[in-house]
């Protein structure tokens, strides 16, 4: 089962928050038990970190092996 990740588990992770650690073992986690997913609002969401470039969000999803669906089935 892929797990869906939001907006605030990524930008608590970038901003070192005192929970960054467990976020990441958690990531890491789910990542083993199925893969990890991030869908095409929370993309557009990460975009709105400070500093943060498509590049970075497209490097980050990379090379922590996040699947991008941006299919969405019904409207939003």
């Amino acid at each position: 089962m892929r797990t869906a990740l939001d907006t605030n588990v990524v930008c608590g992770l970038w901003s070192g928050e005192p929970s960054a650690r467990e976020i990441e073992s958690a990531l890491f986690k789910a990542r083993g038990e199925g893969g990890l997913v991030m869908s095409a609002p929370v993309y557009c969401e990460l975009l709105a970190y400070p500093s943060a470039t498509r590049h970075f969000v497209q490097q980050f999803c990379r090379e922590t092996g996040i699947f991008l669906d941006f299919l969405l089935d019904e409207q939003v």
